[in-house]
């Protein structure tokens, strides 16, 4: 496929531009006219020659409703045999819609005009496939490589143009057949580099991640001999943590985990700061952050540190309900613990208020949950009070736990417990009917009912 310059640059053909731009759009194919009537039917990006008998003929405003057909048509170019000047009308509709009309002076055999112009189509096409395919070759071999720059210099050199990356898009300073074949197989080799890259990148991170969510949930015993471990792949357990627990309330579960995931990319690609070294786990349906300083940072840089993130976050996450608890500084593996079990108290918060960010109340309440939440033999006296609720399947034990928590949190009042969980108060009785039988428990019995509450309570906010 050919351009209107290369035509007008064959000597043979002697042509010559009447009207229009001289580069225009590239020539798929080349006919002759045996009417001017006949151009509304020519084939889109085609070049149309009309002989030296209907060019005489041609009458101006005959020859303005050419111009207008072929423009409409798509038509490449029109080729006037005879023609060496054309009326002012016709050149002013030629410019307005930007066809080039060529002319040839004198009488040429129209079949000697459309043989010579499809040799050069041909000939143009067989080059511009034959770099193509060359340029091809060598980003196939460049992308073995790795090197993005390699990639786009080795093909910008085939092609003698220069590629370069736009954002996400591979540019190019020419544009001819050949540009147009290869872009986009350049464009999909940038991606899988860049994938691949990603992945080598973020490799030794998700399993730091991995062992994170382990350190946090294992026993004291376990977690010890999971430390050592930890120190291997970079991650400083012997420093000072804060944690942030991020919590993203959508109701559709592709939404969330898209949400969640760019979060995750975002923290995970955040460059070591002078507070200290970003780490980012998934724990169920939300994100773990943690910030660790191996040197001698304060507290208050680390919170500080915690704050900044939370907001930046949200900035970047408008209209999105996030909730973020953040932790207080704690230092070695059974700081790094109680953080993280602070932090979800204080995410828990954040949602119960409706806001966007709490922080550890490290005077309250949530001082002593975390406290118990961090003993291995609280949390196996929770789970065996709440195996039966748990049996039910993770959302109706989910949905157990916290209808629970509300009615004895709101002193055992299905109405107060219904305004909370924003239902009706009977629906609320009748579950509380149905938790109490499963659990056989009786919650006139003020140690049972405080066993229950502070074991709903801990399910909720402890970070297992």
């Amino acid at each position: 496929m050919e351009r209107i310059a290369d035509l007008l640059e064959s000597e043979h053909l002697g042509l010559r531009l009447l009207a229009g731009p001289e580069r225009g759009p590239s020539i798929v194919a080349v006919t002759a006219l045996d009417a001017l009537s006949a151009i509304r039917y020519a084939q889109p990006g085609s070049c149309v020659v009309v002989s030296n008998r209907l060019t005489a003929r041609a009458l101006p405003y005959q020859l303005d409703i050419a111009v207008r057909h072929a423009a409409q048509r798509g038509i490449a170019a029109l080729v006037l045999i005879g023609a060496t000047a054309l009326p002012i009308t016709t050149c002013m509709l030629a410019d307005r819609a930007g066809l080039s009309v060529l002319g040839i002076p004198g009488e040429r055999d129209v079949a000697d005009v459309l043989l010579q112009i499809d040799r050069i189509i041909r000939s143009g096409a067989a080059e511009s496939l034959a770099r193509a395919l060359q340029a091809m070759a060598v980003a196939a071999e460049a992308e073995e490589s790795g090197d993005l720059e390699r990639l786009l210099r080795d093909v910008g050199a085939v092609l003698a143009a220069d590629l370069r990356l736009d954002g996400e898009q591979v540019t190019a300073s020419a544009d001819d057949d050949a540009v147009r074949l290869v872009l986009p197989a350049v464009d999909a080799a940038v991606t899988r580099m860049r994938a691949a890259s990603l992945a080598r990148e973020l490799a030794p991170g998700q399993m730091r991640s991995d062992l994170l969510i382990e350190l946090v949930v294992a026993d004291r015993a376990q977690a010890s001999r999971l430390a050592e471990r930890a120190r291997i792949l970079g991650l400083p357990v012997d420093g000072r943590h804060i944690a942030l627990w991020i919590d993203a309330h959508v109701d559709d579960l592709v939404e969330r985990r898209g949400l969640l995931d760019a979060i995750s990319m975002r923290v995970l690609r955040n460059p070591r700061t002078s507070a200290g070294y970003w780490n980012v786990a998934s724990v169920e349906d939300a994100l773990l952050v943690t910030c660790t300083s191996t040197a001698n940072v304060a507290d208050g840089a680390l919170a500080r540190a915690a704050d900044d993130l939370a907001r930046v976050l949200r900035e970047r996450h408008p209209g999105r309900p996030l909730h973020c608890g953040v932790g207080t500084a704690q230092p070695g593996l059974p700081g790094l613990r109680t953080s993280v079990a602070e932090a979800r108290a204080a995410c828990a918060t954040a949602v119960a208020k409706h806001t966007a960010v709490a922080h550890f109340d490290a005077t309250g309440i949530q001082r002593v949950l975390a406290e118990v939440a961090a003993s291995p033999i609280s949390r196996k006296v929770v789970d065996d009070l709440l195996r039966p609720l748990d049996e039910l399947g993770e959302d109706q034990g989910r949905q157990a736990v916290a209808t629970l928590a509300a009615f004895l949190d709101c002193g055992r009042s299905p109405r107060l417990a219904a305004t909370r969980l924003n239902l009706h108060f009977n629906a609320v009785s009748y579950r509380i009917r149905k938790i109490v039988a499963i659990l056989d428990a009786d919650l006139d019995d003020p140690d049972t009912r405080f066993a229950l509450h502070l074991a709903c309570r801990l399910r909720l906010t402890a970070p297992w």
